[in-house]
């Protein structure tokens, strides 16, 4: 599952060939099929042209038929009611429903599902079942090692911990003094049993039953039964139409 968050809708066919260049480069693959509604995004003269130099086939559903688009329906609606409910769980505010969002893609990623034979998009990306041993809760409380403190100064600031970085081997972790979401890699969390600092490292197996609870142990949400495939890849492909102001 993908996800591309956009300023207006008017960005939906930069984000589509932002996504098509990334499986293209990173997985060797393309998108086979587009499955749409009749938004004036998805029909402007430039998207036709490039689908059909690429080949791609292209799929309408007609007005009042949201039924025809049901899976995409289902999981933007799955999306919203976890994103609502670990912001809820938290604590923390709604303005941090981007790193939510991105939080819950990453785990769905990491769930299995009935449509990969139990299997999760991660392992039929990669090869190998990821590793979710020490996966904080979502808005935990941590604290960071602060660099820039005084001799007299806290040695570190308190924060709560809304997700891994996609790009580097760090954290992103909510400053509430700042009211800012900051990148950090030297990061302890409070566990049962002393303060512990989380590894990035995605080598350890997990079980089959381990990746099926993973969403009830972490926040109580169920885990879908509906994937959308959009490409040759077994990873779940949708191009999502968001506003948000960075």
């Amino acid at each position: 599952m993908c996800v591309n968050l956009m300023v207006a809708k008017l960005y939906t066919f930069q984000a589509y060939l932002k996504h098509e260049s990334w499986l293209k480069m990173q997985h060797g693959t393309s998108i086979k099929r587009l499955h749409s509604d009749r938004g004036g995004e998805y029909l402007s003269d430039e998207f036709a042209r490039h689908l059909k130099a690429s080949r791609t086939e292209r799929k309408l559903t007609t007005h009042d038929t949201p039924e025809h688009n049901g899976i995409a329906k289902h999981l933007n609606h799955m999306l919203v009611e976890h994103v609502c409910m670990i912001l809820h769980a938290s604590g923390l505010p709604k303005n941090l429903w981007r790193e939510a969002l991105m939080h819950v893609i990453w785990v769905e990623n990491r769930s299995a599902t009935r449509s990969l034979n139990r299997k999760t998009p991660y392992e039929m990306l990669y090869g190998k079942k990821p590793d979710l041993e020490n996966l904080p809760t979502w808005g935990v409380k941590c604290w960071v090692l602060d660099q820039t403190r005084s001799k007299l100064d806290d040695c570190a600031k308190e924060g709560h911990w809304v997700g891994f970085d996609a790009e580097s081997a760090t954290h992103h972790i909510y400053l509430p003094d700042q009211c800012t979401v900051a990148i950090e890699h030297n990061v302890t969390f409070q566990r049962d049993g002393g303060a512990v600092s989380v590894r990035l490292e995605t080598d350890i197996a997990m079980s089959d039953n381990d990746q099926l609870n993973l969403m009830t142990r972490l926040n109580n949400a169920p885990v879908p039964a509906h994937v959308m495939l959009l490409s040759q890849h077994p990873l779940h492909h949708q191009v999502l139409p968001a506003t948000h102001k960075r």
